[in-house]
């Protein structure tokens, strides 16, 4: 197992955010978080990645406690916090910079990356020069550049319109398959968590609780019945 979440915990202050929840995440995996606002999505993520950590139970990352954020993680927010400086290149370079990369393969592998969510063409561009769904894709390409073990996504389409948001679902689909990378996506939508994930872990309202796990191609049935209760 590429992520392990064992009976976890957490806690801030009296208030209990996430209780009892546990699950696992299958190496090159895709797998999507469903929940109401409020129910300890985000918290979850930040969990995984080891920017915040357990009150009880413990997450492993290849079988070792997760201990702290790194590069193993690549994060992706509803905000694309790119560097308003830097053009879509340069925004991704800084990804290949942080993880030293030498300076002479910085561009290339940059490009490589941005190509990937289809935008070869548009690497000179500076993020108020682009769409909100084009900065998005920039975002996740600076992601895939830290080449990290697992991808975290949380409502990384939330901000974003129908149309755009349709396209860029069918975009991070064919990354998946092109990149076999490990994605946990957090969204409110259970339509969007049913079509992107291979796998749906369900959560509660808080305190967050797993409220059940769905294989996405045989539990049609059993994800409508969860969608009724969560109504």
């Amino acid at each position: 197992m590429k992520i392990q979440i064992n009976h976890v915990t957490k806690h801030f202050g009296s208030l209990t955010v996430l209780s009892d929840i546990t699950f696992d995440v299958r190496q090159g995996e895709f797998l999507t978080i469903a929940g109401p606002g409020g129910c300890g999505k985000s918290t979850l993520l930040d969990l995984i990645s080891g920017l915040l950590k357990p009150s009880g139970g413990e997450i492993l990352l290849d079988g070792a406690p997760v201990s702290g954020a790194g590069f193993a993680h690549g994060v992706v927010l509803q905000q694309h916090a790119l560097f308003p400086w830097r053009t879509a290149l340069g925004n991704v370079e800084f990804a290949l910079e942080a993880t030293s990369v030498p300076r002479g393969e910085r561009a290339g592998l940059a490009r490589h990356y941005l190509g990937l969510v289809g935008l070869g063409a548009l690497d000179d561009r500076y993020p108020h020069e682009l769409t909100a769904g084009t900065r998005q894709r920039v975002a996740i390409a600076r992601s895939l550049a830290y080449d990290p073990g697992v991808l975290l996504m949380d409502e990384p389409f939330a901000a974003l319109d129908t149309r755009t948001r349709s396209s860029l679902r069918e975009d991070l689909l064919s990354v998946w398959e092109k990149t076999g990378k490990t994605i946990v996506l957090a969204t409110r939508s259970l339509d969007e968590a049913a079509y992107l994930g291979r796998r749906v872990a369900i959560l509660t309202s808080s305190p967050g609780r797993v409220l059940s796990l769905h294989d996405t191609l045989r539990d049609t049935v059993s994800l409508r019945e969860a969608a009724v209760s969560l109504a």
